[in-house]
């Protein structure tokens, strides 16, 4: 059987606030399959088409599998992240029940540590790829044509007889540089990536490095790329960004690598290319804590880089022990510092509801994330609900212990274009728990319903309330609790939950007069943010504000801020004016 027509699908993902970008792993395969092997290619970018609203989510499969068989794919391989496992299965069972003669197998972090049990399972996928895809692919297409899979790496099948075999990894590639360049001309929807990224700029992802040395116990990258960090050459990096500047008009870059920083002198060349070449750009990568070296963020600042991702993920030093983060809270502050000073945006990432994890651990990394707050400069930090990943240490410990009284709530609110996902997907996720972990959580101290509040809403909450917050920390206030009750209001939307939260406060310290005077302030800041231009509000204070905000910086606060003001505050260019207009005396 000659394999001339191959198609490939990236499935759709849901709902985020984090943007989505081109799948580069997807689209590197379909160049490799197109240029090494002469085949004619087409890619089913499914998850763009249904987040801009050309297809309904009912539609998907349907419409899918009518486009493929209209192009005569002969293979088609779908890739998956664990999140979109179940939209991978459903898509290939459609495919399959459309026409059993075409060859589809599913590859991607979604069946990293399940192959073997997708195959038992699912009758309606041929293969599984695992790991590097590229030289995969091309000798799965070689075994397909010649009916041979005997001495095939790197791939899940089954034998005339029905058994499963595996016969070991595949080499990665050794030389990443002999790879083509990633066509993104094979993307039809590229154009409409810009809309979902986020901001109003033009940004395309490159791939810089593939793996992580990191080891972290919960993430996948570590195993899934056999610990190996590798590097691509840099000129052709930037080769391939000045041709998509050129092709696509884009302002801004994010340099796919796990571990961008680990390489000092990696970083000195990206950035020194960045400068020799004068492109007119940005650019942002990510980081580890212990890698945030000054003089570096200086000179990656000068090259335009302007936000970098830093898994913190807990301050609690228990907690990132077990985590295997090679890290300790200590290191936390300095490195953010670091970044903030050299005119950086640090994008903090946090992880709830690990294992044995306290209120205390909690409130330890509220202390951290309002320490850093109240430096008053650019900073966001975003809480993610612990997700068990399949191959990684995590899952070998815990996937027996998989919790599952909030899976109907947790699939409800998973949507396609505001939609809900298909009824199909739902039944997959509940039916397999340890094959799709990734939606379930382990048992925690903590109400999961609380860990949820603090997910959806406390990127907000710590901007707008930085230092309410840091006063009721001062006296011995505990913000798990508050975020408990808030957990419970029934609040949805994150507008609501910041004037919900406010009531919270207020009922729970309105006699503290610090508390009650700086939540009022602060409630004012947030309504001037989003008031029009020339809004003029009069405030009379029991206390000095802008002085007992200073004292929030520092270890006490002195009864010298206990003195009535009158502040006025207006809005003016986009920036909030607040300035101090009668000084009143006690009577």
């Amino acid at each position: 059987m000659k394999i001339k027509q191959i198609g490939f699908v990236n499935t759709p993902i849901y709902d985020n606030d984090e943007g989505m970008y081109p799948p580069l792993g997807l689209l590197s395969i379909a160049s490799y399959i197109k240029n090494v092997k002469q085949l004619s290619v087409n890619i089913y970018d499914v998850a763009i088409v249904i987040s801009i609203g050309k297809i309904e989510p009912v539609d998907i499969y349907n419409d899918l599998t009518n486009s493929i068989c209209k192009n005569g794919e002969q293979v088609v391989g779908i890739t998956c992240q664990n999140y979109s496992l179940a939209a991978a299965l459903c898509i290939a069972k459609a495919i399959k029940k459309r026409n059993p003669n075409i060859w589809v197998f599913l590859g991607g972090v979604g069946t990293h540590g399940i192959s073997e049990q997708l195959l038992q399972i699912f009758d309606y996928i041929d293969f599984i790829v695992y790991g590097e895809g590229e030289c995969v692919v091309g000798e799965l297409i070689d075994a397909i044509e010649n009916s041979m899979f005997e001495d095939i790496k790197g791939v899940y099948y089954r034998t005339i007889d029905g058994d499963i075999r595996y016969n070991g990894n595949q080499n990665l590639i050794a030389d990443l540089n002999e790879l083509p360049m990633p066509d993104f001309s094979l993307l039809d929807a590229l154009p409409d990536y810009f809309s979902l990224i986020g901001g109003n700029r033009r940004a395309l992802n490159v791939e810089l490095a593939r793996g992580c040395s990191g080891g972290c116990a919960f993430c996948g990258s570590f195993s899934f790329w056999s610990g190996r960090h590798r590097y691509f050459d840099i000129s052709k990096v930037f080769d391939q960004i000045t041709q998509l500047i050129e092709d696509y008009q884009i302002s801004h870059v994010y340099l796919s690598d796990d571990n961008f920083m680990t390489n000092k002198i990696m970083v000195k060349n990206v950035c020194n290319e960045f400068i020799s070449r004068e492109l007119k750009v940005t650019w942002d990568s990510r980081g580890r804590v212990d890698d945030m070296n000054p003089d570096l963020l200086e000179l990656m600042h000068k090259a335009g880089c302007t936000e970098i991702l830093i898994g913190i993920e807990s301050a609690d030093d228990q907690v990132l022990k077990k985590m295997n983060k090679k890290i300790v809270s200590a290191q936390q502050i300095q490195a953010v510092e670091n970044v903030m000073n050299a005119g950086i945006l640090p994008i903090l990432s946090l992880i709830l509801g690990y294992e044995d994890e306290t209120e205390d651990g909690i409130n330890k990394t509220f202390s951290l994330l309002l320490e850093l707050y109240r430096k008053e400069k650019p900073m966001v930090s975003y809480f993610h609900i612990l997700s068990i990943v399949p191959g990684t240490h995590l899952y070998n410990r815990e996937v027996k212990h998989l919790m599952d009284e909030n899976i109907d709530d947790i699939l409800e609110n998973l949507r396609y274009a505001k939609k809900s996902i298909p009824s199909e997907e739902k039944e997959l996720i509940k039916q397999f728990p340890e094959i799709f972990c990734t939606f379930y959580h382990l048992p925690t101290n903590i109400d999961y319903k609380v860990l949820k509040c603090i997910s959806d809403f406390s990127t907000e909450i710590f901007k707008v309330f930085c230092f309410t917050l840091s006063l009721i920390e001062k006296t011995g206030g505990n913000i798990v609790r508050l975020f408990s009750e808030l957990a419970y209001s029934g609040v949805k939307e994150v507008d609501k939950s910041v004037e919900q939260f406010a009531n919270v406060i207020y009922q729970n310290y309105h006699d503290n007069m610090w508390v009650r005077n700086m939540l009022l302030h602060e409630m004012i800041i947030n309504r001037l943010a989003k008031s029009k231009e020339g809004t003029h509000i009069k405030m009379k204070y029991d206390v000095d504000i802008l002085a007992l905000k200073e004292a929030c910086k520092s270890p006490n606060i002195g009864n010298e801020i206990n003195r009535k003001v009158i502040y006025n505050y207006q809005k003016q260019e986009e920036k909030i004016t607040l300035y101090e207009k009668i000084k009143l005396t006690d009577r």
